[in-house]
């Protein structure tokens, strides 16, 4: 246990020199392609992000395996993937089929949801707000959409510096894409 801590610890330290080179807005947009463009894509596919056709993986690539101390409790042997535009510090991670999770820090957390939330409903205008009531992560969304199949889920969770019960000193954020594997749909 002290030593998956200690790599953790390790690969967040690399990875903050990285949150230094970019803007929050940087950051922010590339959270906002990996919720969009990467999960919600494979999910209207039905299929893993690596499953996406070529053209539509361009801007995310195999990301090195320090990364893995960013998701490891959520996804200790799944793919992961670093997208291009926020490399080191925009994470995709596939934990298991019909789960699609985006992870960053260093960016505003409720502009950059709000961002995503928008996008995510001109990509899909049937996604329609459910109630979530915060817990640990003080800053929550989560939209729905059951007809037409497959159903998707997108859930967003977050919190900026400071927030009472964290110790990190970046904002934190996550999009969790989940849908039925297999399963194509259209908008």
């Amino acid at each position: 246990m002290r030593h998956r801590l200690a790599f953790a610890v390790l690969a967040l330290q690399a990875c903050a020199g990285a949150a230094w080179a970019m803007t929050p807005a940087q950051i922010s947009a590339g959270f906002q392609e990996g919720a969009i463009a990467y999960c919600l894509q494979a999910a209207l596919r039905g299929v893993a992000v690596g499953d996406l056709p070529a053209e539509a993986r361009q801007g995310i690539a195999p990301a090195d395996e320090t990364m893995r101390g960013m998701v490891e409790a959520s996804n200790p042997k799944g793919p992961l993937w670093d997208v291009a535009s926020a490399k080191g510090i925009v994470v995709v991670s596939e934990p298991k089929p019909g789960v699609c999770k985006v992870m960053a820090y260093g960016a505003p957390v409720e502009r950059t949801f709000k961002g995503v939330l928008n996008a995510a409903r001109k990509t899909l205008p049937a996604f329609k707000p459910v109630p979530i009531q915060p817990g640990y992560d003080p800053i929550v969304y989560r939209l729905e959409r059951n007809e037409p199949a497959p159903a998707i889920a997108l859930e967003l969770r977050g919190a900026e510096p400071g927030a009472p019960g964290r110790l990190f000193r970046f904002s934190m954020l996550t999009a969790r894409i989940t849908y039925t594997p297999g399963e194509a749909g259209g908008q």
